[in-house]
């Protein structure tokens, strides 16, 4: 098994994390926490699989590329897993601990038996839900922080 370290740093170079919010039209609403990672090796795949769960996908891009292998996890694994690397990361650090205040509200909701319509989180839950998803959708990209906001490398100017 590799350590939670080696993990992070490849989560935080090929990993994603989301938080999503769903609400079906014959169910209750529901927020849940998912995270990826994408890679070439599927060995590294397989060892995720069998230390947190979840499914791994093999992918097939263009013709004639070499296919790459994403593993994928929500709920229970995905808690397991950004809790273990949360020390560790570096680049996804903020994202991760966005996530798992995602699933600290999820611990607190209502529990039991709902009336149609009802829902299982409070005005403030559903409001600090929906301010983690919009907070990560703005840290979505790690150049971001990485070079300041500029996504990607900058034209070089004439110096006089």
């Amino acid at each position: 098994m590799p350590s939670s370290e080696y993990y992070a740093g490849f989560f935080d170079g090929d990993g994603g994390i989301w938080v999503q919010h769903k609400m079906p039209s014959n169910l209750h609403e529901y927020f849940r926490v998912s995270c990826e990672v994408t890679n070439l090796e599927k060995s590294i795949m397989d060892a995720l699989l069998a230390d947190y769960g979840g499914h791994v996908y093999q992918v097939k891009h263009r013709t004639g590329q070499r296919p790459f292998y994403r593993w994928v996890t929500n709920r229970k694994g995905a808690i397991k897993f950004l809790e273990s690397i949360y020390p560790y990361a570096i680049i996804k650090k903020n994202r991760i601990k966005l996530a798992l205040e995602a699933t600290n509200i999820q611990k607190n909701r209502k529990m039991g038996w709902m009336e149609k319509g009802e829902s299982r989180y409070t005005t403030e839950q559903i409001k600090r839900l929906n301010e983690i998803i919009m907070e990560m959708r703005a840290d979505n990209s790690h150049r971001k922080r990485l070079d300041g906001g500029k996504m990607g490398p900058q034209p070089k100017t004439a110096q006089n």
